[in-house]
């Protein structure tokens, strides 16, 4: 999951672009990608996200490294196609692998998003956006702040973990039976909870010394503006939405 949501630093027009461009961008593939019913679309859309890929100059190899923790909910929903879906094995086979491969452009496409974009040009964004609602009182900015702690913690609790399973095993631990392989993760959850308060509290004290409050206009550093490109870019989504929807 770390590998999901990792922004990858690169000068391609899409790392350029305004993130409510990506953002809005986005939101149109994924109303396309709905629609696919034919493989001639799957396959177009297949063409569009490999596309957006070599702009982005992100590799391959990233995109297939990021999908690995769903792999087992695809070999699931594979599954549950070929036994239930088709008259025979074969058509609930095929079923079930065009239901794989349409759920694959939707993550590779959000994917392509956090590799794109910094958490906290995301998390203004989508604030951004998402402001007017704060007419019906709605807490916009604290839902941008869960969204940037979201994203910028989330690999520090992989981080995290993984320190521990190697602290347990510089002191000797060694996992050789099954009862001992069921109940290794429980031993590894007790400390992590207890680093991820620590974490959590230092944090709550960090963000209450800098004075944050709901409701007092808060300014930012980066400022985010619309350029000519932004406007260019999103008629692509659309158009393949368009094109989608056609084929």
């Amino acid at each position: 999951m770390e590998q999901v949501i990792q922004y990858v630093a690169r000068t391609s027009i899409l790392h350029r672009l305004d993130p409510r461009t990506k953002i809005i961008g986005l939101s149109f593939l994924l109303i396309g990608f709905t629609q696919i019913h034919e493989w001639i679309q799957l396959v177009f859309s297949a063409f569009v996200v490999g596309l957006l890929y070599h702009f982005a100059q992100i590799p391959f190899s990233y995109a297939l490294h990021s999908i690995r923790p769903l792999l087992l909910i695809l070999l699931l929903t594979l599954l549950y196609h070929s036994m239930f879906s088709g008259i025979t094995y074969l058509a609930g086979f095929l079923m079930g692998l065009h239901y794989v491969l349409k759920l694959l452009m939707m993550i590779l496409s959000g994917v392509l998003l956090t590799a794109t974009t910094k958490p906290l040009e995301l998390a203004l964004g989508l604030e951004t956006m998402l402001r007017p609602l704060e007419k019906w009182r709605i807490p916009v900015g604290q839902w941008a702040l869960m969204i940037v702690l979201a994203l910028r913690f989330f690999p520090l609790i992989i981080e995290e973990w993984e320190r521990i399973r190697l602290s347990q095993q510089a002191r000797g631990i060694t996992i050789k039976r099954f009862r001992q392989r069921l109940y290794s993760p429980v031993q590894q959850v007790i400390p992590l909870l207890l680093a991820l308060i620590t974490r959590a509290e230092r944090l709550s004290i960090a963000i209450e010394a800098r004075g944050f409050r709901q409701g007092f206009n808060r300014t930012h550093f980066h400022l985010l503006a619309f350029q000519k490109k932004d406007g260019y870019c999103i008629l692509f989504p659309i158009f393949v939405s368009i094109i989608v929807l056609l084929l």
